[in-house]
């Protein structure tokens, strides 16, 4: 399967399987979503956007009005708060959890 539409370029899954790959199923999905995001589903897509949009799963600075940023690259994210809170991220971005009832669990 090419990774890429582009004629001249023959990049494959199996050629990045050693980038991608991992046997933690939060670490695998972080691996896939920080480099091929066009490859995840609907379903990971919102689950990805939860994660993206959780200032406690990246790497950053507090900004001059003393607000945490953060950008979304690989050497940002902190996937162990990924993996230790993945269940509850899935829940969350599946519906079968609010938000206001995990405050206590994760710091969204």
């Amino acid at each position: 399967m090419p990774l890429s539409s582009s004629a001249e370029d023959t990049s494959t899954i199996w050629k990045h399987s050693d980038v991608l790959w991992d046997v933690d199923e939060a670490d695998r999905f972080v691996n896939v979503a920080l480099r091929y995001p066009e490859l995840l589903t609907h379903d990971e897509q919102t689950l990805w956007k939860l994660i993206r949009e959780n200032g406690y799963c990246w790497r950053g600075h507090y900004n001059r009005e003393n607000k945490w940023t953060w950008k979304v690259e690989p050497d940002s994210a902190i996937v162990e708060r990924i993996r230790e809170h993945w269940n509850d991220f899935r829940a969350a971005a599946s519906g079968d959890v609010e938000f206001d009832d995990m405050e206590d669990d994760v710091p969204f």
